[in-house]
């Protein structure tokens, strides 16, 4: 009997340390389920990393370009009003010959008619 009951005991540790056994095989499956969903999650950020960064690139290049085009409408508008300036001061001087030469003909259209008059 003596025996037997070594046995029970042996049978109970060694059906122990395989229900450990077993729990230790699944706890390092999850593990492994757990490492390869870390990979997969790594190989997808990775990627979107990459997308962001051409994204960025992108974005980067339309700004360069933006920017490019708002420094030549600058330009153009500074040029064009520079000359639009002029045009107006053209206009002004212009103006005022024609009015100093209207009034100078009226005076001698006025004078002349006088003239005629008294004659």
């Amino acid at each position: 009997m003596n025996k037997m009951t070594e046995d029970n005991k042996l049978n109970k540790i060694l059906s122990k340390i395989e229900a450990v056994d077993t729990k230790v095989t699944n706890l390092d499956t999850k593990v492994t389920n757990l490492d390869t969903k870390v990979t997969n999650l790594d190989g997808r950020v990775a990627k979107l990393e990459d997308k962001f960064d051409k994204r960025a690139e992108q974005v980067d290049r339309r700004f360069d370009k933006v920017d490019n085009k708002l420094n030549k409408m600058d330009k153009t508008l500074t040029v064009t009003y520079k000359q639009t300036g002029h045009l107006t001061e053209f206009e002004n001087v212009t103006l005022s010959k024609l009015n100093s030469i209207q009034y100078d003909l009226s005076y001698l259209i006025k004078k002349d008619k006088k003239a005629v008059k008294n004659d």
